[in-house]
Order: C-alpha cells, then sequence, then structure tokens
C-alpha cells in the first residue's frame, strides 16, 4: 500500500513542481526535493523489511553475520548515494551528483574487501589443498 502513496504523491509533486517552475521556480526545487524526501521515508519502511528477511536468512545459511552487515551496508550506501545523486541532477548540479555516485562506489569497494579477501583465501586453500 505504501507503494501507491508514494505513487500518488510523487506524481502530485511532479504537477505542482512544474506548475511553480513557471510562476516561482525556486519552490519547483525545493518541492521536488521536500517529495523525494518523503518517498525515500517509504523506502526505508521497506528497507527494514529487507533487513530482517536477510537476517532470517543468514540465519538459516551457514554465514557469518559479519558478512550479512556488510551486505546491508553496501546496499544502505547504494541507496543513499543513488537518491542524493537523484536530487542535486534534479537541481542542476550533475558534477556534484557524478561525485557522489563515484564516491559510493569507491565506498562500496572499500567496503567488500574483507569478503574479497576471504573468498581469495578460501580459493587459495582449496587449490593449495
Amino acid at each position: 500500500m505504501e507503494v501507491i502513496k508514494a505513487a500518488v504523491m510523487g506524481i502530485a509533486a511532479a504537477m505542482l513542481a512544474l506548475y511553480m517552475k513557471s510562476v516561482r521556480p525556486e519552490y519547483s526545487s525545493m518541492i521536488s526535493i521536500s517529495a523525494g524526501i518523503f518517498i525515500f521515508g517509504f523506502a526505508l519502511i521497506c528497507l527494514q523489511k529487507i533487513t530482517g528477511s536477510i537476517q532470517t536468512l543468514g540465519e538459516y545459511l551457514a554465514v557469518s553475520p559479519v558478512y550479512i552487515r556488510i551486505l546491508l551496508r553496501i546496499t544502505g550506501i547504494a541507496y543513499i548515494c543513488d537518491f542524493a545523486s537523484c536530487i542535486c541532477k534534479d537541481a542542476g548540479y550533475q558534477a556534484i551528483a557524478a561525485q557522489i555516485e563515484l564516491l559510493g562506489k569507491l565506498t562500496i569497494v572499500v567496503m567488500s574487501l574483507p569478503v574479497l579477501q576471504t573468498l581469495m583465501s578460501a580459493i587459495t586453500e582449496f587449490i593449495g589443498a
């Protein structure tokens, strides 16, 4: 049900922002950003459900909780950077949006290094054994 609420709110905000763009352009950006933040709140509700499901799956599988936390953090970083980048693009700041995207990608690579190191050591043990 949250999806319908968010979609209707997004459409209404887009229509209002389009109207305000010709009347008061500065309000158009504020409406767009406010709607984005509101819809992001709905996304956080869904993200909490996903987090709970992933943790439950992690309990059934023989996976270290450290890797589950890394996976959840990487997912959160991707969502936050995408959201911030889209807001910057809507405001007309493509260069800042590109820098946010780059920072997000680099952060994800850095956070995934422990998983890569564990994978490489497991492959080395398998080949060496």
